[in-house]
């Protein structure tokens, strides 16, 4: 039950996001943003798929004695997840009665072997391939999951982060083009594992207060400066 909880909390909070970034419900669930530029959740899933690939060390005339990079990946999955989240609640509005939050719930708790033949850049070009189709993408997804040794537990929690970074992205003139993504010679999404790792709490404002706090001083940021005041605002 705790994980259908935090399911449903996700599609909540995909929502809350999806809303925020198009210009309202009415746009979005109709394929549409605001400013009449259409939405294709599918193509968006391909381009972060590639982006994940690319976490791993599969070019065979460059770098060939490289290492994946299985953190990167792991963010890489939880972007891939938002949008097949706005994927999934496009279908249940498309269908409505017929595809419910119960045919998620299923696919979600589905038993999946422990082990694949398939690499999880194999993997990742299957949930690719699936995309031309029309049925679910959660079990492809949950088999690159398991390929990267990334549990329910780790994906609910980067999503929470991660919902917060692209909030606070859209916050601070993301889609405006203002925005600055690399802070202090780090992407955003580096300074969010820092925080990550001080283990706070899902779904706390903490999370957005060192969020801005980094950002506040995005041209010195340490990992020791956002220890720090993590330990200030603990009091």
């Amino acid at each position: 039950m705790q994980q259908r909880n935090k399911t449903i909390e996700m599609i909540e909070l995909q929502k809350l996001l999806n809303n925020n970034l198009s210009g309202g419900w009415d746009f979005w669930i109709n394929r549409k943003m605001e400013n009449g530029r259409t939405i294709n959740w599918r193509r968006c899933i391909r381009q972060e798929a590639s982006e994940l690939i690319d976490s791993f060390n599969w070019k065979h005339w460059k770098d060939v004695n490289g290492t994946d990079d299985i953190t990167n990946a792991q963010m890489e999955c939880v972007d891939i997840w938002h949008f097949i989240l706005s994927e999934e609640i496009q279908r249940m509005w498309d269908n409505p009665g017929v595809y419910t939050l119960e045919n998620i719930h299923m696919e979600m708790e589905l038993p999946l072997p422990t082990t694949s033949i398939f690499t999880p850049v194999d993997l990742t070009e299957q949930l690719i391939e699936a995309t031309f189709e029309g049925h679910s993408l959660i079990s492809t997804f949950r088999y690159i999951m398991n390929s990267l040794d990334f549990s329910f537990e780790k994906l609910y929690e980067i999503y929470i982060g991660k919902n917060i970074l692209n909030l606070f992205r859209y916050d601070n003139g993301y889609q405006q083009g203002t925005y600055v993504k690399v802070w202090n010679d780090g992407e955003d999404n580096f300074w969010l594992d820092v925080i990550l790792a001080l283990e706070i709490e899902p779904n706390s404002t903490r999370i957005r207060e060192l969020l801005e706090y980094a950002y506040l001083n995005k041209e010195t940021v340490t990992t020791a400066m956002i220890v720090a005041e993590q330990t200030r605002l603990k009091g």
